[in-house]
């Protein structure tokens, strides 16, 4: 580490600790000064810090917010709008989380709509079919997925998911 970068006396036990938390997993300059802050350093030391970790490349928005989409897409089965509003909560750029979600294909996005809806399905035994049908289609929507895409997946294969939960309830 270049010692010139340094202008305020960071400690140095501060600064290793912090590149160990972004070292475990991709994070934001939101979430490291969120942490910073919890450790009481101050705000000129958290800006300098943050500065270092992104030229030692610890901190990267564009590679966190690309990490960030996949992780909750795969893992958490979110819908683009859902990652998006928690991207922007985490004061991402916008081009960053536009750069990140374009990596996600609508193919993608209606296979994993299929996914959480059949695995949504398995677990909420509704008689009344009606009510079912509303029940997913808002459950869908709770997780972040586009209405648009919602209502072309529930026309598209709700006569199918039908025959699938049969199938499940038969097997009980």
């Amino acid at each position: 580490m270049d010692k010139n970068i340094l202008k305020t006396d960071i400690p140095p036990e501060i600064l290793e600790k912090i590149k160990r938390f972004c070292a475990y997993q991709e994070r934001c300059p939101f979430d490291i000064r969120n942490k910073l802050i919890s450790w009481k350093v101050s705000s000129s030391q958290i800006n300098e810090i943050i500065a270092i970790l992104e030229q030692e490349d610890y901190l990267n928005e564009e590679r966190f917010a690309e990490a960030y989409v996949r992780g909750k897409f795969t893992i958490k089965g979110w819908g683009l709008q859902k990652i998006s509003h928690a991207l922007h909560a985490k004061h991402v750029s916008k081009n960053h989380i536009d750069a990140a979600l374009a990596i996600i294909s609508d193919r993608q996005q209606m296979e994993k709509m299929k996914q959480v809806a059949l695995k949504w399905l398995q677990t909420h035994p509704e008689e009344d079919n009606e009510k079912c049908k509303q029940k997913l289609f808002n459950y869908l929507v709770s997780k972040g997925y586009n209405y648009h895409l919602c209502s072309k997946m529930y026309f598209q294969y709700f006569s199918q998911w039908n025959k699938e939960k049969e199938n499940v309830k038969s097997k009980k």
